[in-house]
């Protein structure tokens, strides 16, 4: 059934989430097996926050509203860029040099709800019916195509 999903949605990235974690190993791995870029596959563990951006992924936390993060988000905005072309401008090395220059402004801070991508905090149960009924809908989608 994954291998059927996989060759009939043909993602650009995949984030396994079901099971445990040698089961999302053995999902991530029938990916690469299948095609997929292995820098576009993230398993995650329990509680860390995946946030998608428009055309990249990676494992972040929201971010405090700060210069850095506004100029990520133009540049997402305006440029429509791929993981490789954003990556210099996410990975923790610039955070980490903005602290050390003691100008914070110019980083990008893991933080709460302050950018404008979160517009509202819905309960578990919420999200997980919204994610049943997607999935629902794809499955009537991809059940046409078969």
């Amino acid at each position: 059934e994954l291998k059927i999903m996989h060759a009939l949605v043909k993602p650009k990235f995949f984030i396994p989430v079901h099971g445990e974690q040698r089961h999302l190993k053995t999902h991530a791995k029938l990916a690469r097996d299948m095609g997929m870029d292995p820098r576009n596959i993230i398993i995650s563990d329990v509680g860390k926050v995946i946030e998608v951006t428009q055309k990249s992924i990676r494992n972040a936390l929201r971010s405090l509203k700060t210069q850095g993060a506004l100029n990520i988000i133009e540049f997402e905005n305006t440029q429509h860029p791929s993981f490789d072309e954003l990556y210099p401008m996410i990975r923790g090395t610039v955070t980490k040099a903005a602290f050390e220059k003691d100008d914070p402004q110019a980083a990008q801070i893991a933080m709460g709800q302050v950018l404008g991508r979160i517009h509202d905090v819905k309960p578990a149960a919420q999200i997980i019916q919204e994610m049943v009924e997607e999935m629902e809908q794809l499955h009537q989608r991809v059940s046409g195509m078969l």
